[in-house]
């Protein structure tokens, strides 16, 4: 597979946050430990084991377990959950919603973006071990959003029953409806067959794609875990201290010229109890629900989510810290908008002595599979030419047979100005007003003749407008549309392609080629 690299830069789509950030920024000292290098990560490795207690690596390891136990696990899983529990043992994660269709490529890109730079970690730290981790936000509540996804292009919406946190939602109905689509993979749509709720049937898909990878996958809405974060928990009722800190960061980001990905609330908490969760605030009298339906003073709040933590949901701007408490990770991988909202989280860590992690860009890519990069040969586009814009593109391939450079006609007739200055000046502006007009006639004739060699190119045209639909959907990037089983289907060694491509501290944007085979001589 060939792959060719490109700065962010050379790109609309890539925020000046992740731009600034990867090019070590010093406006964003302060705000992370800096661009990911090896000597960063020894120090990642310092802060993590000097904080990172015993305690809280038994419970996570133990819950591990128990939600793997139901599922065959590869050998390289066991391996790493048997080295999750060693205190050299550290962990690279990433995280994301509970999706159909398999995501977004960037989802697949992010998991193999973590697995490939453990393995890379393991070399350059050989006294150490390193697992991949996949976080399951389980307890988002977005249910449109998981509805939707695109498979080989096409639109595709599942209707799912339920409300509350994703995870806990049934998978009644989601099965037939995954198999009716056509060439829709059957070990992933049977996986919301076998499985009742949506936390089970992801990871079951999640263990039959990356499994072999050794990854393990971590549902946090768990009453055991949520104990870990209980000191966390119970200063958010009580005080709005992240909020502060999250508003002081975002105004300093926003005064440099970044924008803020999230917004803090008075109380960063949801509560959740089988298939609801509804934000939580703090009132003069303590703490209630947002729709006004349950509420405790404080003391009574403090006493009940003592004893039942799991009704509490962190929401974005505490769910980083939680994963970070549970997990010994020395980075986090995460996309554009993961990175910049993260940037915003520090002073928050900070103030709970939690080690913030490493922030790694994850992966980006354009896909061309070997029928769109013969096209794209037969088209007469390069590589090199999908930095450009459409338009610009179909200047390139469209040209009159005779190009010609439209003269500057005032520069042309100098000498005719001069005359006219010497002889009546009147005359010198309504001469400039005839040249503007002929340069004008001329720039209208240039573009008729425009028009009509595209006309006669109307259906190759046409073709470089699919074919660029494909590569960039609505103007965007692939990645964030299409889902990667459009690829897997068709070529089952394509997670492994992308895996071998994957330089996971090269930040830049690339696009990855599937040459046609060479018939040998």
């Amino acid at each position: 597979m060939k792959r060719t690299s490109f700065s962010y830069r050379r790109f609309k789509a890539f925020s000046a946050t992740l731009i600034s950030y990867v090019e070590n920024d010093p406006q964003l000292i302060g705000f992370s430990h800096g661009k990911p290098d090896p000597a960063s990560f020894t120090d990642a490795l310092k802060r993590k084991s000097e904080h990172y207690s015993d305690t809280v690596r038994q419970t996570l390891t133990s819950q591990l377990e128990r939600q793997h136990g139901e599922f065959p696990l590869h050998v390289s899983q066991i391996q790493n959950l048997k080295l999750l529990k060693q205190a050299n043992t550290f962990s690279v994660s990433c995280g994301h919603q509970l999706v159909l269709g398999g995501g977004p490529m960037y989802m697949a890109f992010k998991i193999l973006s973590v697995v490939k730079l453990t393995e890379q970690l393991k070399a350059e730290f050989p006294e150490h071990h390193f697992v991949p981790v996949f976080w399951m936000a389980s307890e988002d509540h977005d249910v449109e959003e998981i509805r939707s996804f695109s498979f080989f292009a096409q639109p595709y919406s599942i209707d799912v029953n339920g409300e509350g946190p994703v995870g806990r939602i049934t998978t009644d109905g989601i099965e037939g409806q995954l198999s009716a689509i056509k060439d829709f993979p059957e070990w992933m749509s049977s996986a919301f067959g076998q499985f009742k709720t949506m936390n089970e049937a992801t990871r079951a898909w999640l263990q039959s794609a990356f499994g072999d990878k050794g990854l393990l996958i971590l549902d946090a809405d768990s009453a055991e875990l949520k104990k870990e974060l209980l000191p966390v928990l119970l200063k958010e009722l009580q005080s709005d201290d992240s909020e502060r800190k999250v508003l002081a960061a975002s105004a300093k980001l926003e005064a440099m010229g970044f924008k803020s990905q999230i917004h803090p609330r008075n109380v960063n908490l949801f509560y959740i109890k089988d298939h609801q969760r509804i934000r939580l605030e703090r009132t003069e009298s303590g703490i209630r629900t947002l729709d006004g339906l349950l509420s405790w003073t404080m003391e009574e709040a403090i006493s009940h989510f003592t004893a039942h933590p799991e009704e509490l949901s962190p929401n974005v701007c505490l769910r980083p810290l939680y994963s970070q408490i549970l997990l010994p990770d020395v980075a986090f991988i995460g996309g554009p908008a993961e990175i910049a909202y993260w940037l915003q989280l520090k002073e928050v860590f900070d103030g709970f002595d939690v080690p913030f992690p490493l922030l790694v860009p994850r992966f980006s890519a354009l896909y061309i599979p070997v029928s769109q990069n013969k096209k794209m040969a037969k088209l007469g586009l390069q590589t090199e030419d999908l930095i450009l814009d459409e338009l610009a593109i179909r200047k390139k391939l469209v040209k009159p047979e005779t190009e010609i450079e439209l003269p500057d006609l005032e520069k042309e007739y100098s000498a005719l100005l001069e005359w006219a200055q010497k002889t009546d000046p009147t005359l010198v502006p309504a001469g400039k007003a005839e040249l503007s007009k002929m340069a004008k006639m001329a720039e209208a004739f240039q573009k008729r003749i425009q028009k009509s060699a595209e006309a006669k190119e109307e259906q190759k045209l046409k073709q470089v407008s699919q074919l660029w639909e494909r590569f960039f959907p609505g103007g965007g990037l692939q990645e964030r549309t299409e889902s990667w089983l459009s690829f897997f289907v068709t070529d089952p060694d394509w997670l492994n392609k992308i895996y071998d491509a994957i330089e996971p501290l090269d930040f830049r944007f690339h696009i990855l080629e599937e040459e046609p085979e060479v018939p040998n001589a």
